[in-house]
C-alpha cells in the first residue's frame, strides 16, 4: 500500500508508472508495462476489458496537452494489441491520467478515442481502492469463502473499482470532450 501511495505521488515516471503496475495487480488485474520503443504505460487486462494508460502525471495542471502526447495516447491500443497477446479479444480503452485541463488545436483530432482520467481524480479513486482492499483483507478467512467473494465483489462495484464499473465511468471522460481549448 504505502509503495502505490509513495509512487502514485511521485512526479517521477518510473515511480509513478511501477505504483500504477502494483495497483493494477492489487486490484486482480494482469497488470504490465515494458519500457520498449513506443511503448504505452501501465495496461490492466481483466476478462474481456483492456485499460492501456498514457500516464501524463508529471504535468503542470497549467501545462496542456499537445499533439504528440495526444497521438501517443491514441495509437496505444495498436501496441498493445501488437505485443501482448493476452489482450486477443478484449476492448483495449486508452486512457489519458493527467492532471492537465487544456489541450492544444492539433491533439483534438487524436483524442475521440481517449478517455480522460483528471490525476486529482485518479488518486482519489486509487486510495479507496487501497482502502477497500485494507477492510477487505481484515474479513478474509479462507479460499474459497463465497460469502465473502460475494461481499468483496459487492464492495467494489459500490466503489468503481470492477473493470465494468470502471469502463462506464471512463466512458463517459472522452478526452475530446472534457479538455478545453487552449
Amino acid at each position: 500500500e504505502k509503495e502505490v501511495l509513495d509512487g502514485l505521488s511521485s512526479k517521477d515516471k518510473g515511480p509513478f508508472e511501477a505504483a500504477h503496475v502494483l495497483l493494477g495487480e492489487m486490484l486482480g488485474y494482469s497488470a504490465g508495462k515494458r519500457e520498449v520503443d513506443a511503448s504505452p504505460d501501465p495496461w490492466w487486462i481483466i476478462g474481456k476489458i483492456c485499460f492501456v494508460f498514457e500516464d501524463h502525471a508529471g504535468a503542470l495542471k497549467t501545462s496542456t496537452l499537445d499533439a504528440t502526447k495526444a497521438r501517443q495516447a491514441s495509437t496505444h491500443p495498436n501496441w498493445i494489441r501488437a505485443n501482448v497477446p493476452e489482450s486477443n479479444g478484449t476492448e483495449i480503452i486508452p486512457v489519458l491520467v493527467t492532471p492537465v485541463s487544456k489541450a492544444e488545436e492539433g491533439a483534438f483530432p487524436h483524442l475521440n478515442n481517449v478517455f480522460h482520467w483528471n490525476l486529482a481524480e485518479f488518486l482519489e479513486w486509487a486510495k479507496t481502492a487501497l482502502s477497500t482492499l485494507r477492510e477487505l483483507r481484515r474479513t478474509f478467512s479462507q479460499p474459497g469463502d463465497l460469502v465473502w467473494r460475494s461481499q468483496a465483489a459487492e464492495l467494489f462495484e459500490r466503489h468503481g473499482l470492477d473493470a465494468i464499473g470502471l469502463l462506464k465511468k471512463l466512458k463517459t471522460q472522452i478526452a475530446a470532450n472534457t479538455l478545453a481549448q487552449k
